[in-house]
């Protein structure tokens, strides 16, 4: 298991008293040149980066999403709750701003 893994699965131990059922994990790269091209059939020269993003989470048994950050200098809160959203209801952009990112990912796959 690798340091960033560890430390995301105590966490979510310590925030909500059991352990993560999933683990997930993406490399971080930035593109040199060919920005938002290649999945438009276009060229592009990218490159890795030593950082990853790394989730772990489980279900529940209700309709609320909650979402805790590690990253160093991440607006406050650093623990965000709300409800799952809803043809009726939703997500919209706000603070803290880092949570604006997995919810466009929840809304857009809900």
């Amino acid at each position: 298991m690798s340091v960033p893994e560890e430390k995301a699965r105590r966490v979510f131990s310590e925030k909500f008293g059991g352990d993560p059922e999933i683990a997930v994990f993406s490399p971080g790269r930035v593109n040199l040149i060919g920005e938002h091209t290649d999945y438009n059939a276009g060229y592009v020269l990218p490159m890795a980066l030593p950082l990853i993003t790394v989730i772990v989470g489980s279900r529940r048994d209700d309709e609320k999403i909650c979402l805790v950050t590690t990253a160093e200098g991440a607006d406050e809160p650093h623990k965000v709750e709300f409800v799952a959203p809803s043809r009726d209801n939703p997500l919209v952009p706000g603070t803290p701003k880092w949570a604006n990112y997995p919810k466009g990912v929840i809304q857009h796959y809900r």
